[in-house]
């Protein structure tokens, strides 16, 4: 049996693993002792809950993502977990590597998914448990002030090395970058200005060269830093069907994400911490419009890192076309055969109410938000509506 054949199957048990990459070992655990079909691997049953996996972003920025993680609650009470408190308290736990993944009972470990990778941030021990807490490798570059400077040079190596100023450590190869998707954006070409005259955190930095460029930073399932540009235009190949909609959502319409004209700043003149700009470009193309449909008038002056006024002038005509309407957002909860879905992707969607009723009819909507709920084996998602299909 295939992994998608097990989620539809209702004898189909699901199960969480988790695995631990202490420096001398790895721990594996699972809700009950358990060891996977053609694994070498007993997976203590230690594991008591595991957080729900996700993150999402604002409508209104892009490289702007929810870190995720939670904590991992291990089971502690035959005192296990003592032996690892030493002088220096669990040094060798702290950084470690953490995977979770999911998959059924039947199945081979092999077709297992992974559902995410990260890093052990601090611990904490009772009589009873031992508790993880653990987020995602993004958040390491919230620690690290930088400082360099980029001209007229392309995002994804600004990007890229800034983190490797941030994280002297790795290298950029596939052991630490999803490189296919790296290069892919990068041979966009798309480019950006960074002259830094004092420091900022590395985070900050990728963050706003995000921004100006419509792009998500991420990292993968397993832990590796990964790149998008939201292109909403692309043809949409998925579809979430009908009946895998566990209910139907409230759909919200929401003015204050209108925006009816912008002022871009762009050609940075001195460094990005003083934030002088040494042009400035304005878009009231769409004002009449918003005002006539909505009754708004609301200008959003946008902070860039591009190079020049014509780069600044096609940010803001994308910006205003992904602004000056409303767009109905809402949650669904689907089956975990949607977990290929990711932000950023686009979906067609179309919930049906009881007897199978239209609901909303046919939408292409982009995914804001994604959370794995392993507690009930599925996933929710946060959506946009772009537009109306057909």
């Amino acid at each position: 049996m295939m992994f998608a054949e097990c989620v539809v199957s209702s004898i189909s048990k699901s199960v969480v693993l988790v695995e631990i990459s202490l420096p001398s070992e790895t721990k594996y655990y699972a809700k009950k002792y358990f060891t996977p079909v053609n694994s070498t691997h007993l997976y203590e049953g230690r594991l008591i809950s595991a957080f729900d996996i996700g993150t999402k972003r604002d409508a209104l920025t892009w490289g702007v993502l929810e870190y995720s993680g939670g904590s991992i609650t291990l089971n502690n009470a035959d005192g296990y977990f003592n032996q690892y408190v030493t002088d220096n308290w669990f040094v060798g736990w702290y950084g470690s590597s953490v995977t979770v993944k999911f998959g059924y009972e039947q199945l081979p470990l092999a077709d297992y998914i992974t559902l995410w990778t990260g890093y052990i941030e601090s611990v904490s021990l009772t009589n009873t448990n031992f508790v993880l807490t653990v987020s995602e490798n993004r958040k390491i570059l919230d620690n690290v002030d930088i400082q360099a400077s980029w001209i007229n040079t392309n995002a994804m190596t600004v990007i890229k090395e800034a983190i490797l100023l941030a994280y002297p450590d790795i290298t950029y190869d596939s052991a630490y970058f999803d490189t296919v998707s790296w290069e892919a954006v990068a041979a966009q070409n798309i480019l950006v200005s960074v002259d830094m005259v004092d420091m900022k955190k590395a985070s900050e930095v990728i963050q706003d060269v995000s921004n100006s460029i419509f792009g998500i930073f991420y990292t993968n399932e397993y832990g590796k830093y990964s790149y998008k540009i939201l292109n909403l235009d692309a043809s949409c190949t998925h579809t979430i069907q009908s009946n895998d909609i566990i209910e139907i959502p409230e759909i919200t319409f929401d003015t204050s994400d209108i925006v009816s004209s912008v002022i871009v700043y762009c050609d940075i003149d001195e460094d990005i911490q003083t934030s002088e700009y040494a042009v400035t470009v304005e878009d009231y193309t769409r004002e009449n419009y918003v005002y006539n449909n909505y009754g708004i008038k609301n200008n959003k002056e946008y902070l860039t890192y591009l190079p020049n006024a014509t780069a600044a002038c096609s940010f803001a005509i994308k910006y205003l076309d992904y602004t000056c309407d409303v767009h109905g957002t809402f949650s669904i909860t689907v089956p975990m055969k949607y977990y290929y879905l990711t932000i950023g992707d686009t979906v067609f969607v179309n919930p049906k109410n009881v007897g199978n009723n239209e609901f909303l009819g046919m939408k292409k909507c982009e995914i804001l938000g994604k959370t794995y709920l392993l507690d009930t084996a599925m996933i929710q998602f946060d959506l946009r509506i772009y537009y109306d299909e057909g």
